[in-house]
């Protein structure tokens, strides 16, 4: 199976260029490149931006291969994760999530995060990014 990792990062700056800074950080830890990437304010809080974007495996991988790996990627950016079980989402294929979250980052600058661990299918759940 393919995967890739959905991000959500909301990030104490106090402007986009700040915010790169800090992803360029990010990227460098996890050693994955950011894809994708969207920035805009936190609605609910001003002073933080909320920062969405995607990192993928370019290899073919086992679940439990998939689930290691990114466990040791999200790591090396925060110390505690809250961890949900794995979810298979369809009986009719393997579409598989599995995800986690932190306020706990590595980072400074770096406020929440989530990411997402999901398999990379085109069928009925095709990814739009």
């Amino acid at each position: 199976m393919y995967f890739q990792i959905s991000w959500n990062v909301f990030l104490k700056v106090k402007n986009e260029h700040k915010a790169m800074k800090i992803l360029k950080q990010f990227e460098i830890s996890i050693e994955q490149k950011l894809l994708n990437i969207h920035l805009q304010p936190y609605w609910k809080e001003s002073s933080l931006i909320d920062a969405r974007f995607i990192t993928q495996y370019e290899e073919e991988m086992e679940i439990e291969h998939a689930v290691f790996d990114v466990l040791q990627r999200v790591h090396k950016v925060s110390y505690t994760w809250l961890v949900s079980k794995p979810q298979n989402l369809s009986a009719e294929e393997t579409v598989w999530a599995f995800e986690g979250t932190s306020n706990n980052s590595r980072i400074i600058g770096i406020d929440w995060l989530q990411f997402i661990l999901e398999t990379k299918t085109i069928k009925n759940y095709g990814w739009s990014h």
